[in-house]
């Protein structure tokens, strides 16, 4: 069938209004959409499935629930915007990306997915409260009720996943439904397949009791379950095709001088298997000019209390970026590592309070990097950053901090020996129920193939092997 000839220029308007459109007729079918600068469009509808929309003005969704479904979503200027940041969207929002060419490559950005090459995507969703909190009581295989250790908002019909507590992954991380909850109190729709431990522990002078204590000691073992809500309002996704099937999945692409205020968002059916560059959520090289020279950080951009649930490649990926924010997300039933610092220049981020759960190897024809076989929950590449309050757990590796002796990938220029950087902050991170190991401090990449070497951090005050040892 030929292609669809592209939609006329809009003006100031209610998507749904015909006087809107040059043209006097909406976009229609496989139509390609092109909002200009200066022009706001109010999405009012839910349109047929469209073509490509490029955005230089700005799409705003009226508030009300909406579906808009198109082949890939350009943002040049101006902005998508979905709620804000003082009145998240409080109804339900699906964006569904649809290309079927995994060849095609919109301005160098690839396709299916939504590519911010200047503007801001803005996408405020409602999350539940809180995000992600631990069991308060053992859990029996075959249960149907549970303890939290938080008083939750969460609403029946949520889906949520129970971290394992087991050892060697014997079990895995299990998603399930709710069929109501109240308080601390949740019930399932299908039990739980494996028991769960779901108590604190206390130390005594003859060993360990579940009674508190602090005769010993003020210290408390906390090894209970986490569990995550993963349901949100706000839905970006790839369809369940036979395209997904294989791997390709949705992707969001943040280049200079686009920028990202994300929150409340469910990325379902994401990440492309197998292509650089092709993420569930991804800053590439934002901070970093091509000669290597340091432009700025990503001061006050984030993606926060957000899911990516399934990644056929990833889950965020902050590729020469500094000064970002990844806080108090879910990520889980991830391909590769989920939590990626790519290039080891990445500086100044924090990443903080995330749950990451069900971490898989990929296949091999579809590994981007060697050590992608043995995955990571976090895979840190550079000391100088703020890791706190994380949880790993159904991996093969919770953390693996691996400071290689210079930069790596497209950000071989910058001048830089992360291996020497001084030490940022690595606190309360918790890692349990890996398939190897728990927190890897050693195996360094050395090449763009992701061969890795043992290696040696040695922090200095200048960041230079040249400098005073601290």
């Amino acid at each position: 069938a030929p292609t669809p000839a592209p939609t006329p220029i809009p003006a100031n308007g209610a998507w749904s209004n015909p006087a809107t459109w040059p043209s006097g007729v909406v976009p229609a079918a496989g139509g390609d959409v092109d909002i200009p600068a200066g022009i706001t469009i109010v999405l009012d509808v839910s349109p047929p499935a469209l073509g490509g929309i490029t955005i230089s003005g700005n799409l705003v969704f009226a508030n009300k629930d909406l579906n808009l479904t198109a082949k890939w979503i350009m943002l040049m200027s101006g902005s998508l915007q979905i709620g804000t940041e003082t009145q998240p969207y409080v109804n339900k929002a699906n964006i569904t990306l649809t290309a079927t060419d995994p060849a095609e490559s919109v301005h160098g950005m690839g396709t299916r997915g939504i590519m911010v090459m200047g503007g801001a995507l803005e996408l405020h969703g409602r999350a539940p409260t809180p995000v992600w909190t631990k069991l308060n009581a053992q859990a029996s295989g075959g249960a149907t009720a549970l303890t939290l250790a938080n008083s939750v908002n969460w609403l029946a019909g949520d889906q949520v996943v129970v971290a394992p507590t087991d050892y060697l992954r014997l079990g895995g991380s299990e998603a399930l439904q709710l069929s109501a909850a109240s308080g601390t109190a949740i019930n399932l729709t299908t039990p739980l397949a494996r028991p769960r431990w779901g108590s604190l522990q206390y130390v005594t002078s003859t060993g360990i009791t579940l009674t508190p204590t602090a005769a010993v000691t003020n210290k408390i073992i906390d090894e209970r379950a986490e569990i995550a809500n993963l349901t949100r309002n706000i839905v970006i996704q790839a369809p369940d095709d036979t395209l997904w099937a294989s791997g390709f999945g949705a992707q969001v692409m943040i280049m200079r001088p686009g920028v990202a205020h994300v929150e409340g968002v469910r990325f379902k059916r994401m990440g492309q298997a197998g292509k650089m560059g092709r993420y569930p959520f991804h800053w590439h090289l934002w901070s970093y000019a091509a000669d290597g020279t340091l432009l700025s950080d990503a001061t006050g951009q984030y993606i926060k209390n957000s899911v990516v649930a399934p990644s056929a490649q990833r889950c965020v990926v902050i590729h020469g970026t500094n000064g970002a924010r990844v806080e108090n997300n879910i990520c889980y039933d991830i391909k590769g590592h989920a939590i990626f610092l790519e290039d080891a220049v990445e500086r100044r981020n924090i990443i903080s309070g995330n749950l990451i759960l069900g971490v898989r190897a990929p296949v091999l024809a579809q590994r981007l990097l060697e050590h992608e076989g043995n995955p990571s929950g976090f895979w840190l590449t550079n000391p100088d950053n703020t890791v706190t309050n994380n949880a790993a757990a159904d991996s093969s590796t919770g953390f693996w901090l691996a400071y290689p002796t210079k930069p790596l990938g497209l950000s071989k220029l910058v001048v830089m020996e992360p291996n020497h950087l001084p030490f940022g902050v690595f606190d309360n991170n918790q890692t349990h129920s890996n398939g190897d190991t728990g927190v890897q401090f050693d195996f360094v990449p050395y090449d763009d193939q992701g061969h890795t070497t043992p290696n040696f951090y040695q922090p200095v005050v200048e960041g230079f092997a040249g400098g005073d040892i601290w």
